[in-house]
């Protein structure tokens, strides 16, 4: 796998697409993620045209197994954020690394 888009890189890249001053672009960056955060916490779903949505979602409680021990453990329920790629992103991922076999 390649590198991953850290929150340093995408200011640099920021920095360097749009010739923002590095504290702007690092305002930027950290106001954007704040918003998207708050939103999340608050329920709203986070929806980023051409890339994809961002939303909360409950998991209910169910039987987990200790994969050393095998015994089994109860996990609780809890909310997960759950990204649904936008039909675009997976046009373009899927140009990347070529059409998926189909299974016959």
């Amino acid at each position: 796998m390649g590198q991953a888009l850290t929150r340093a890189s995408l200011r640099r890249r920021l920095i360097a697409r749009t010739g923002a001053s590095p504290a702007d672009a690092d305002r930027l960056v950290t106001r954007m993620l704040d918003l998207m955060g708050t939103a999340l916490s608050n329920g709203e779903s986070v929806k980023l045209t051409g890339f994809g949505t961002l939303e909360v979602r409950a998991r209910g409680a169910r039987k987990g197994r200790n994969p050393k021990t095998g015994k089994p453990y109860p996990v609780e329920a809890r909310k997960v954020v759950v990204f649904t790629p936008s039909a675009r992103l997976k046009q373009q991922l899927e140009a990347l690394i070529g059409e998926r076999p189909t299974s016959s």
